[in-house]
């Protein structure tokens, strides 16, 4: 028989690499559309490998990581020269605030190399009232 030890298991079940692979959750639920690098395909899915959008949107960039995840994204969205119409994302507010907290993380810094990390306790605070496409919109940064 294992005996558990008491501050072990509390690291082991509350740790953020076992509670959720951002990379395998990315993979399963976003790179259909967003490809498996985060490129995005041109016309259809934005690319979310896309250092400028991170690094302009800063400390906002969880809480804008977060909201399209939850309320999910439609309407026009121009990225560079490339214009997203007819743009539809759907909310995936279906999974749990770990996952989304994992794929949002591996977005920010593994895809990006960014500093900013996404918490679930943000990410909780989101849920009861996602921000609309317009507040999304107004928080990206302007592309050239």
């Amino acid at each position: 028989m294992i005996k558990p030890i008491g501050v072990f298991v509390m690291a082991v079940i509350f740790s953020p690499v076992w509670a959720a692979d951002g990379a395998a959750l990315f993979a399963q639920s976003c790179a259909l559309c967003h490809q498996s690098t985060g490129e995005g395909v041109p016309g259809q899915a934005p690319p979310l490998a896309d250092r400028a959008l991170w690094s302009g949107l800063g400390e906002r960039a969880p809480d804008y990581i977060a909201g399209v995840m939850l309320a999910g994204l439609s309407g026009t969205l121009k990225v560079g020269p490339h214009v997203f119409s007819r743009l539809v994302m759907p909310p995936q507010d279906r999974m749990t605030d770990e996952e989304l907290t994992a794929i949002g993380n591996y977005v920010l810094e593994t895809m990006n190399s960014s500093q900013e990390r996404l918490t679930i306790t943000m990410l909780g605070k989101l849920r009861m009232e996602p921000p609309t496409h317009k507040q999304l919109v107004t928080m990206r940064p302007p592309t050239p």
